[in-house]
């Protein structure tokens, strides 16, 4: 069985708008449920490894034993496989007819399978009719618990019962008119694992992204973009919640990532005018993180007088932010992106849906980034800092493309090349990010009213940060390139 999931996240009160909503459900009507699961694995996460979730379900008595496989890290839009088994009580029943966990593990992982975490959840269900599909709504509010620990969870789940998953977003979008809910990122086991890791604040950075050399250039595309904005939204999400410097940091890098795999995989969406506005429309959204970060980024280098002052604006930047990201636009970008990527007439457009191998088009793309930065680099000592800033961009853009697609050349010859050149970017990137801040250091100070001299570095100063960004960045194009290592 495939189960089809969109998940938003929610407040307590939007729950208890969407219930009390008669305009929204068909006649069918609410049904409350009390659900109490404990989720099982080894101590090293093996299941979680191999990309699946094994829990038992309590409900009025009765017991349900339930193996989830997933394709791969999802945002907000789950299909999984996923098989379930009546049992007697809590105790699992690992045979043959529970899933494919006996065929794909041995007595050796199996053995030591034991119970990490559980959840405890007041479940509201109801179902309606959209666009011809059939949709189940379960709205759930309650808890994730380990030993003392504990983790509220409210969500609100939208699983196709039948139809197409178009009609998944066109409830969404009908939810989010009445609702200030965003789009979830996390199952309940991946909330699970973060309590019991102690993972509950910090920021996120970006994850391996899984692709193989069968893959079509639009599938790969697919799959790069909802790692970033899985990414993006577990920081924003922290940042709503703590502010923290590193949420917005990691935030603005998943966005730029996001924005970089557009522009990457452009040859494949020049045609589609939705992915153009969606593009535009997160060239917005990471504009409206810059006042932030760039307070953060020159905070560190103020007397203390400056930096309680602008601690004080720094408060005043983020709750500026937070009501961008609590107004409609910000709050339905990431749904729509995600409903673009998954249902968007750009994938079964002919330039998208080729069988052209993944491997080819990466190459190609890695090739004329690194062109770009030769070529923008001449005369490195006299370019003026718009000149710089725009080197800089293509530097992260091939170091992004990097990690994209390294998985695609495996081996240790490749492995060993791509290590080399990610070191030179990461100098590159800091070499001219250091430059680009103080290039805008002059005009920050004067926005908020502190004195030049506070911020200034010495015409020295330069001169040694452009010296050693001219050596990265020949020992950047002496590296071999890792997508030719076969060659």
């Amino acid at each position: 069985m495939i189960e089809v999931e969109l998940k938003l996240e929610c407040e307590t009160s939007d729950l208890g708008l969407l219930v009390d909503d008669g305009t929204i459900m068909a006649a069918d009507g609410w049904t409350r449920r009390q659900l109490r699961a404990t989720y099982f694995d080894t101590a090293e996460r093996r299941l979680a490894g191999e990309g699946f979730v094994l829990r038992v379900r309590s409900e009025d008595g009765r017991f349900v034993q339930t193996v989830k496989a997933a394709s791969g890290p999802s945002t907000g839009l789950f299909a999984r496989g996923e098989w379930e088994k009546p049992l007697n009580d809590e105790r699992l029943s690992l045979t043959e007819d529970a899933g494919p966990l006996i065929s794909l593990f041995g007595p050796d992982v199996l053995d030591r399978i034991r119970p990490l975490f559980t959840t405890d959840v007041t479940r509201q269900i109801a179902r309606c009719d959209v666009d011809d599909a059939r949709i189940e709504i379960a709205a759930d509010h309650g808890t994730v618990l380990s030993g003392e620990r504990r983790l509220p969870l409210c969500e609100i789940e939208l699983e196709l019962v039948e139809g197409e998953p178009a009609a998944l977003f066109t409830l969404a979008r009908r939810l989010a008119e009445r609702c200030n809910v965003r789009l979830g990122v996390e199952s309940k086991s991946d909330r699970g694992f973060r309590l019991i890791d102690h993972k509950l604040e910090g920021a996120i950075r970006a994850e391996p992204i899984r692709l193989s050399r069968d893959m079509a250039p639009n599938d790969a595309f697919a799959t790069i973009a909802a790692s970033c904005l899985r990414i993006y939204r577990l920081n924003e999400s922290r940042f709503l919640a703590q502010g923290g410097v590193d949420h917005v940091h990691q935030a603005r890098i998943a966005l730029r990532r996001l924005r970089s795999a557009f522009w990457i995989f452009s040859p494949l969406l020049r045609s589609d005018a939705t992915g153009t506005q969606l593009a535009d429309d997160l060239r917005w959204l990471t504009a409206q993180w810059s006042d932030l970060r760039q307070i953060d980024v020159l905070l560190p280098r103020l007397d203390e007088g400056d930096r309680i002052r602008l601690t004080a604006l720094r408060a005043d930047a983020a709750a500026s932010l937070r009501s961008v990201l609590d107004d409609r636009r910000a709050r339905l970008l990431p749904l729509r992106l995600v409903e673009w990527l998954t249902v968007g007439d750009w994938r079964t457009d002919a330039a998208g849906s080729t069988s052209e191998a993944i491997a080819l088009f990466a190459a190609e793309r890695l090739d004329k980034l690194r062109r770009r930065i030769k070529r923008h680099s001449k005369g490195l000592a006299k370019l003026a800092p718009e000149d710089l800033h725009r080197l800089r961009k293509d530097g992260k853009k091939l170091r992004y493309a990097s990690e994209f697609f390294v998985a695609l050349y495996p081996g240790r010859k490749a492995r060993t090349r791509m290590e080399d050149m990610l070191a030179a970017l990461e100098d590159i990137q800091d070499l001219l990010g250091a430059l680009n801040d103080e290039s805008d250091a002059k005009a920050l100070a004067e926005r908020w009213d502190i004195a030049w001299t506070d911020v200034v570095r010495s015409p020295d100063w330069r001169r040694k940060k452009l010296s050693k960004a001219r050596k990265a960045i020949a020992r950047l194009l002496d590296t071999k390139r890792f997508w030719r290592a076969a060659d």
